[in-house]
């Protein structure tokens, strides 16, 4: 199961200047997102939600995907690298969601996002298989480093891998001979 913050009732209490933003994004309104950034230009990489979320993970939670390609366009690299309060970047966000085409757009702007990991302490190639998102997974395998997968840099490719067995990401699963009756 997938976790994103709980919205019904969601209050913005010291975030009000931000509300209209918020709503712009959840809604895929990129001409209103547009005015609205053109009139504040810092808010393109401020924390607009009580969950530390930005427009842009706000637009991924909500799948759209025209205006996330057109924040990513306008933040810099290390913009994509601003995690919300449970340690989860705008491509941990996608990978949770499984639409590649957002994950395409930031990486092709920020190679190193695929290292991230969230809070839980899963890079986005486990966290995508973890959604069982087969396309997602597959791109975010071809573009994370094979050195981060080795045993000497945590558990990423041992639970990658029987994840992968789990969910039936690369197949089906073959029984053994020996084993059937």
């Amino acid at each position: 199961m997938l976790f994103f913050p709980n919205r019904e009732g969601m209050t913005f209490a010291g975030l009000d200047r931000w509300r209209e933003l918020y709503k712009h994004a959840h809604e895929g309104n990129w001409e209103a997102t547009k005015r609205f950034l053109d009139l504040h230009p810092e808010a393109k990489n401020v924390k607009i939600t009580p969950f530390g979320e930005t427009a842009l993970h706000v637009a991924i939670v909500a799948g759209n995907v025209k205006l996330v390609e057109k924040l990513v366009e306008l933040m810099s690299p290390e913009d994509l690298e601003i995690v919300e309060q449970a340690g989860c970047s705008a491509l941990s966000y996608a990978a949770m969601q499984g639409i590649t085409k957002m994950a395409k757009c930031m990486i092709i702007k920020n190679k190193k996002l695929v290292n991230l990991p969230n809070g839980g302490g899963r890079i986005p190639v486990v966290v995508s298989c973890l959604g069982n998102h087969k396309e997602m997974t597959h791109y975010l395998y071809s573009v994370t480093p094979a050195e981060l997968l080795y045993e000497d840099n945590g558990n990423h490719g041992s639970l990658l891998l029987q994840l992968s067995i789990a969910s039936e990401m690369f197949g089906k699963r073959h029984t053994h001979a020996s084993t059937m009756n």
